[in-house]
């Protein structure tokens, strides 16, 4: 058997390997005829027998696509005869050239993310209309790119090679390969063309395929999200700042009231209580009985109230007690202790929904001074029967009325009187309003109304 130097099969570019009839020209070129049509080949020994494989066509005259009975001949002047099926042409192979044209390459699919991608999603729509090149924008977790591509050749030919480089992130052509198909993995944000060019192995690299595309930055690393954040951070750096400013003068607003009460409730009654005990000395000294009892018995009642007033102002610091429930509870005890030792008959009335509503100490302790002083007044002072104690809570305020049927006063004439003053000074620290409507022989009717948020 002979020893195969060399082999040209349909791996190579032939068009079948059904082989009819062959002749060689005056250029060393072999005429093929085959079952799928004629082929010129070239063999170039200096180039370690590499083959060339260019197709007679159409642009050559045939015909016919029956080819298979196909025969060729060269005669005396070096031409080639072909006998088609209906055909006999003759060829002149010093007219026949084929240029080593480079072949074309088309991007064939682009998948996203790995994933087979319908890209007129992304297309915008006055990309046509300004006539800007397609440039699909993605988003920064749509970052990897699987791009397959094929080269396409009119001329049979071996070993068909690719070049690639991405614009953007390489800046040589990769090494020459037969794959067709690359991917790109987790690229980062930036503006990115893809290219791709391809060979034959008797052809120049012909001009590059191009994919260009953006992958944009993550929201967080935009400089309108950083401007965004500084602002953000500046407002609540300011608002933290507003907040314990506000905080700060609640504190001493606070500290002030506490001050001020201890002075004005506590202070004044300690300061009786050491005048009655020097005049209680001093009765004492001349052996003046019955004004020391006066005096000890006005030093007992002073204490008692000393310590009813210290009471109330620790309890409004309580913040424990910052609800409406709380000072129902305490207002209602309160009235019960001084109506039933002056037998008027008490009633309260309150909104269950009222009893969850949350006040702060100064609101606290004013509605509960406010109140107290006002029952406090009608069973005292207005020799009532009946008295009457609301608390109820309508949409967005709360309305506080005490109301007896006692003789009643001019409210007009008396109001600069010590207990009303101090009602309507305390009903507008907390920016309250105060109703007060009396009559002589009408009773009194005493409404407290506050906004809550």
């Amino acid at each position: 058997l002979p020893v195969k130097d060399l082999e040209i099969t349909s791996k190579d570019g032939l068009p079948s390997n059904g082989v009819r009839s062959l002749a060689f020209d005056n250029f060393n070129r072999i005429w093929v005829a085959t079952l799928s049509g004629i082929v010129i080949i070239e063999i170039d020994s200096s180039q370690n027998n590499s083959v060339t494989i260019n197709q007679i066509g159409y642009e050559h005259g045939i015909t016919t696509d029956y080819w298979a009975e196909v025969k060729l001949a060269k005669d005396g002047d070096g031409n080639i005869w072909a006998g088609l099926y209906d055909q006999l042409i003759r060829f002149d192979p010093s007219q026949i050239k084929f240029v080593k044209a480079t072949p074309f390459i088309a991007i064939d699919n682009i998948q996203l993310n790995l994933k087979e991608t319908d890209w007129s999603g992304w297309t915008d729509s006055l990309s046509g209309i300004l006539q800007i090149p397609y440039q699909p924008v993605l988003p920064y977790n749509k970052n990897s790119l699987g791009i397959s591509f094929k080269g396409i050749s009119f001329s049979y030919v071996s070993g068909m090679e690719y070049s690639y480089k991405l614009d953007g992130a390489d800046t040589n052509w990769s090494v020459p390969t037969h794959s067709e198909f690359v991917s790109f993995m987790g690229l980062p944000p930036g503006n990115y063309t893809f290219q791709v060019r391809a060979k034959k192995s008797n052809s120049g690299w012909c001009k590059p395929a191009v994919f260009s595309f953006v992958i944009k930055k993550p929201y967080w690393t935009t400089w309108w999200f950083r401007i965004l954040m500084i602002a953000g951070l500046t407002g609540a750096a300011y608002l933290f700042y507003r907040f314990r400013i506000n905080q700060l003068r609640k504190v001493m607003a606070l500290r002030t009231k506490i001050s001020r009460d201890l002075h004005d409730e506590v202070g004044s009654t300690l300061s009786g209580i050491g005048i009655i005990s020097e005049m209680a000395k001093h009765d004492l000294e001349n052996e003046n009985s019955s004004e020391v009892k006066k005096s000890l018995d006005k030093i007992s009642v002073n204490t008692e109230e000393m310590l009813g007033k210290m009471s109330d102002i620790i309890w409004a610091i309580n913040p424990q007690n910052d609800s409406f429930d709380k000072i129902i509870n305490r207002l209602e005890s309160y009235a019960k202790s001084i109506a039933s030792s002056s037998g008027v008959q008490l009633h309260f009335k309150t909104d269950e929904e009222v009893k969850q509503v949350n006040l702060d100490m100064q609101e606290r302790n004013n509605i509960y001074l406010i109140c107290k002083e006002a029952i406090n007044n009608a069973i005292k002072y207005s020799g009532s029967q009946q008295l009457l104690f609301i608390i109820e809570k309508n949409n967005r305020q709360v309305r506080i009325a005490v109301k007896d049927d006692g003789k009643g006063f001019n409210a007009e004439q008396l109001f600069d009187g010590n207990g009303l003053k101090n009602m309507k000074a305390r009903a507008k620290e907390i920016k309250a309003n105060l109703n007060i409507v009396s009559g002589n022989g009408g009773g009194t009717a005493i409404e407290l109304s506050l906004n809550i948020t």
